[in-house]
């Protein structure tokens, strides 16, 4: 899979640096906003997502809540 990206310029894979693409907080809330909004989560995934990190499921979704905060400050410019 990695080999297919090798093929493709940096200038054409990646926006511009100093944008919010270079910003990792940023784009790993993005991710994770994503996810939830638009491939779900079932509840086997909750399941095992919970055991995995050891949390609870309302721990988990409090995560997935922070995300979506960052991400919603990201895409309106103001950090957070």
């Amino acid at each position: 899979m990695l080999d297919e990206y090798s093929k493709v310029s940096v200038g054409e894979f990646y926006p511009p640096q100093g944008s919010v693409w270079d910003d990792d907080k940023v784009q790993f809330a993005r991710l994770l906003t994503e996810i939830t909004a638009n491939v779900g989560i079932t509840r086997a995934d909750w399941k095992s997502l919970c055991a995995s990190m050891d949390l609870s499921h309302v721990q988990v979704d409090a995560l997935f809540v922070r995300a979506e905060v960052v991400w919603e400050h990201a895409k309106k410019g103001d950090a957070k």
